[in-house]
């Protein structure tokens, strides 16, 4: 009887610590693929049995084969159900609609994937009850009480004149330890302004934006009316900003630049970029990503990531310095280099010092479907046209993706959507203004609960529904009632219902009988596990 056939013998007698001995016994470069799954099955069971430690060991024991294993539906079983108990649900429910990709749609009584449809439906009823999760709004405050105890020790501390880098970096660790949410910065001492600087650093993300404008402004009394600290949002450009590896180094000054508007209107303008020192490097398999990675972070320190996200609307890396003046182009700013960038879109009229709030007021764009008016389908497929400033959000919900839904949850803000149905009273005449004040007045009842926070995101209009979209901060069953007392009172409203913006889980209903909501509630998980396995469609 060989290794694996002794394992499977005590997997078998359910002797999970005995495979993951006789394995771990084997030097980490020494085991086959063969064997890591095997470890990571163990380590999931008898993580599940005595010590949830365990899943993380999963995690980290499969994550160098991912890329291997992508075909794998095993693989992404295994990696799914360390994910789930460790916490990350959505993270889980993308391995195992992924996993049911690879099922064969048409065996129905494969094993597997009745596992995998078990375990998907699983993370939708999780995903259906929200209200425990801890809040976005809570750990802002949490942050800043965090952030006034140690508010005069760092300052006290970076403001030494010979603070060594190694103070420096305990200093940094632990501003870091005060947050309580996944956030990007960094903090400096300016020597002129004798003024701490924090800085937040959105890396491209509107959601990740709309959370740091809150944090923001959620600032203590205690923080305002002192010249000490100042809280920014994003970067301010670097002209002479560089990237170095082991490989290259890379400078702003070095690249070659030309605008042209952009596709969208005359408030966007495309780049292209041409590096010459690592043109040829582009083409490479292993370098290349690297290169178009360095490329687009010198951009961002050029611009600025708020103006890059609010004016840039396509960039395109040139392979040689023809392709620079090629199709139009500004012929009168001609070429000129990446270090000049903010200049000249500042000279041709683009707003460079645009805020993250003036930005995030001005980002909504529009999108249309077909708008499915078919009884049984997903939820919000009946839509044919919208506004969003999350278009992000709104494209991975349609696509059934859960990676920013995932990051927002964690932080603890919960994206989601009112959907409400004006009664047959309304004429037609009269629908698109009463739809608008229902939004108008939504928004203005919000406001006013300062201890249920809401940013609304934007809207949309369907076949069946009207819809309400928002980032919530502070998600809990006060909210879901008072959202259920406004619609109450909306006396054209006949049907109304709460939804997070994550394809697949469950409504719930804030008005009316929610007959239609309860039919698109069972009908779209028949539809997203159905896609994937091979289930029938509601009828």
């Amino acid at each position: 009887m060989n290794l694996m056939e002794q394992c499977n013998q005590w997997h078998q007698e359910r002797q999970f610590k005995k495979i993951i001995d006789a394995i771990e016994a084997i030097p980490e470069h020494a085991r086959s693929t063969e064997q890591i799954m095997e470890l990571a099955r163990a380590y999931n069971n008898y993580g599940l049995e005595h010590d949830y430690s365990y899943f993380e060991k999963t995690l980290e024991l499969l994550r160098p084969i991912m890329q291997k294993m992508r075909h794998s539906p095993n693989f992404f079983l295994r990696y799914g159900f360390a994910l789930l108990h460790t916490g990350a649900i959505t993270g889980a429910l993308e391995c195992f609609l992924t996993a049911l990709r690879f099922i064969d749609k048409n065996d129905h009584d494969n094993i597997m994937r009745v596992s995998l449809t078990k375990l998907a439906r699983m993370c939708y009823d999780r995903l259906g009850d929200l209200t425990d999760f801890v809040s976005f709004n809570s750990k802002v405050k949490q942050t800043w009480a965090n952030l006034k105890q140690i508010r005069d020790e760092v300052y006290n501390s970076l403001s030494q004149p010979n603070i060594s880098e190694k103070e420096a970096t305990e200093i940094g660790s632990k501003v870091a330890e005060a947050f309580v949410f996944r956030k990007n910065f960094y903090v400096a001492y300016l020597k002129d302004s004798k003024k701490i600087v924090l800085t937040m650093l959105c890396g491209g993300s509107k959601e990740d934006l709309f959370e740091m404008s809150y944090f923001v402004s959620q600032r203590p009394k205690s923080f305002f009316g002192t010249d000490s600290w100042e809280f920014v949002i994003d970067t301010k450009p670097i002209p002479k900003a560089m990237v170095r590896n082991s490989v290259f180094t890379l400078k702003a000054e070095e690249i070659q630049v030309t605008i042209c508007n952009g596709k969208r209107s005359t408030r966007f303008a495309d780049v292209c970029l041409w590096a010459p020192s690592v043109a040829l490097y582009l083409n490479d398999e292993r370098r290349g990503p690297v290169v178009m990675e360095a490329i687009s972070g010198l951009l961002d320190y050029s611009l600025g990531t708020i103006c890059r996200m609010a004016f840039i609307d396509n960039v395109r890396i040139a392979t040689e310095e023809r392709d620079l003046t090629q199709g139009e182009y500004n012929e009168e700013l001609g070429v000129f280099t990446l270090d000049k960038l903010y200049e000249k879109m500042t000279a041709i009229g683009f707003n460079t010092a645009i805020t993250a709030n003036e930005f995030l007021k001005q980002s909504y764009l529009s999108y249309d479907f077909d708008g499915n008016d078919q009884r049984y389908q997903p939820m919000r497929f009946d839509v044919f046209i919208g506004s969003t400033a999350v278009n992000s959000s709104i494209h991975e919900y349609y696509n059934y993706r859960y990676d920013i839904f995932g990051r927002l949850l964690e932080d603890g803000t919960i994206p989601g959507f009112f959907g409400f149905k004006l009664s047959h009273a309304v004429s037609d005449e009269a629908f698109a203004s009463e739809m608008i004040g229902v939004r108008e007045r939504c928004e203005k009842f919000f406001s006013e609960l300062s201890d249920l926070p809401v940013q609304f995101t934007g809207g949309a209009t369907g076949c069946n529904y009207c819809y309400i979209d928002f980032l919530n901060y502070e998600f809990c069953q006060s909210f879901l009632s008072m959202a259920s007392e406004f619609f109450e009172q909306e006396k054209n409203v006949s049907e109304a219902f709460y939804a997070p913006l994550c394809a697949g889980v469950k409504a719930t209903v804030l008005k009316g009988p929610g007959e239609l909501v309860s039919e698109f509630t069972d009908g779209i998980e028949q539809y997203v596990l159905g896609k994937y396995a091979g289930m029938p469609q509601s009828k």
